[in-house]
């Protein structure tokens, strides 16, 4: 158990990339072929992945949210790890409960936007 402590701040740092990754290419640079294979607006794709899926922006939102928690957690998890394996879980236990509550709700119904 103790050397998978190690292992998940590298997972969370590697999914906060992905999620960075993301919101660079949708949210800042704005690469209309991307933002077109994605079909944003379309109902399958809204009913599968969420509100976060209505359009590019309320997307690279989400995708600023997911990186920015799992950053944090990623830090969280580093600082508690230097501690004792019981605080990393209590350190850490914040974000990923407003990570958790962030993705509950992009699964249910959307936001008025």
């Amino acid at each position: 158990m103790r050397k998978f402590i190690y292992v998940i701040p590298i997972i969370f740092l590697i999914l906060s990339a992905f999620y960075f990754y993301e919101y660079i290419r949708i949210g800042l640079v704005k690469d209309q072929t991307i933002i077109e294979s994605y079909h944003f607006g379309d109902e399958p794709m809204v009913a599968a992945g969420g509100w976060p899926y209505l359009s590019a922006e309320a997307y690279a939102g989400s995708s600023l949210l997911n990186g920015s928690l799992l950053f944090l957690s990623a830090i969280m998890f580093g600082i508690g790890i230097n501690k004792s394996v019981r605080s990393v879980w209590l350190v850490a236990l914040v974000p990923i409960v407003v990570y958790a509550i962030h993705w509950i709700l992009s699964i249910m119904n959307p936001p008025n936007i």
